[in-house]
């Protein structure tokens, strides 16, 4: 006879809605690994107001729309799957940050991410990105040539238009994949 305790499902431990999670605790899961801090934060640590985040638009009711981080001399990786999902433009363009891209973990309203000229590796996968996003710049990276172009939406592929350099290291050239 099976022990009771056996019987119990612990599917729901380990997960975490992020819907339930604040702004501010958001902000610190998602720049945990990245260094230098100070460039981020305007004294160096996360106070208790998310006005000390330099770079970061919200909006009325002090949800985070917009992250700009652009040439801040960043290094290290991202945790994507912390980004708000409020968030509606993430530009971490010209900075050394590393590490993969998992296009399934952007925010569902997001409008624009542009991430080129970094050291990000690894393989992209199109093929769930927000409906809603317009501009996709992941340019001069050290990207996998095995980037999958399948799209859930046509509206994606107005991402890409005849730039087929989007993706990859600046000496690079990715065709995409036939569907």
């Amino acid at each position: 006879m099976p022990s009771p305790l056996y019987i119990l499902s612990t599917d729901c431990l380990g997960k975490v809605d992020k819907s339930m999670l604040s702004q501010h605790t958001l902000m610190e899961l998602l720049i945990e690994p990245v260094i230098p801090k100070n460039r981020i934060y305007k004294d160096g640590s996360l106070s208790d107001s998310l006005s000390d985040v330099m770079g970061v638009q919200m909006n009325d009711h002090g949800e985070i729309i917009e992250i700009n981080w652009a040439s801040y001399g960043l290094d290290g990786s991202l945790h994507y799957q912390w980004l708000p999902l409020t968030l509606r433009i993430l530009c971490i363009s010209q900075n050394s940050l590393k590490g993969s891209i998992d296009l399934t973990a952007l925010p569902p309203l997001l409008t624009g991410f542009k991430a080129s000229k970094n050291h990000h590796d690894g393989t992209i996968e199109l093929e769930y990105l927000p409906e809603t996003l317009e501009r996709l710049l992941l340019a001069s990276n050290t990207l996998s040539r095995d980037t999958l172009f399948r799209t859930s939406s046509s509206s994606h592929e107005s991402l890409f238009g005849s730039n087929q350099r989007v993706f990859g290291n600046s000496e690079s050239h990715v065709s995409p994949r036939e569907s």
